[in-house]
């Protein structure tokens, strides 16, 4: 559940989000479906109450790039329809997923009316404001092997069933696949990990925590 509490610290509950969806549209998106591509002109949100959603978007060379991952309990395509622009990226299902769709008319009239909603999508994106810095200052300081023991263990809390390819974590941390294979054979070698095929299980979480940055 999106639950925000008063910045004083009390226990009082100042906004839901997911009580905006309650009433609105159901819908079950397969694997590799696309909600909303870059350039559109954004016409619903949606909560995900399952599955698992990427936001892409290809660098000039041609690049992809994993700018966030939403998991169940999060909304996609809020950022663009609140700042009232073309979605900056294109939001694709990595998984089968049931997700909640409101359109836009809804959505805003939802957040004039109750303004404990408002402040809570207010805190949502600056907490989602302040990973994305730390993200990025990750990508272009860190070595690739602090970006990709972060990268594991952000992934993994995400969504631990997702069977996450070398690929998808490249994409993740700004990085090549190539590098990414290599750097996962050290951390294995150091015990950190063990590898089987595409699963990557986390044998020393604490010796791997203690070389990475947290970024949610």
């Amino acid at each position: 559940m999106l639950e925000f509490w008063c910045m004083a610290g009390s226990k009082s509950s100042i906004g839901n989000l997911s009580e905006i969806f309650k009433t609105a549209q159901e819908v079950t998106l397969k694997k590799g479906e696309i909600l909303y591509r870059e350039g559109d002109d954004p016409e619903s949100v949606y909560y995900l109450e399952s599955g698992l959603v990427a936001l892409l978007r290809s660098s000039v060379k041609g690049q992809e790039h994993i700018l966030r991952i939403f998991h169940p309990g999060r909304t996609v395509g809020h950022r663009s329809m609140v700042a009232n622009e073309p979605y900056h990226a294109t939001a694709k299902c990595l998984e089968t997923s049931l997700a909640k769709k409101l359109g836009k008319k809804d959505f805003l009239q939802k957040l004039e009316a109750d303004f404990s909603l408002s402040l809570a999508l207010m805190q949502l994106l600056s907490r989602e404001l302040r990973r994305s810095e730390i993200r990025r200052m990750m990508n272009t300081d860190a070595d690739v092997s602090t970006r990709v023991a972060s990268s594991l263990l952000t992934l993994k809390k995400l969504y631990p069933e997702h069977l996450w390819t070398r690929s998808e974590i490249a994409n993740f941390i700004a990085s090549r696949t190539p590098t990414v294979i290599k750097t996962l054979g050290e951390l294995e070698k150091q015990g950190l990990i063990s590898q089987e095929g595409r699963e990557i299980k986390i044998l020393d979480e604490k010796r791997l925590r203690a070389i990475t940055i947290d970024v949610e």
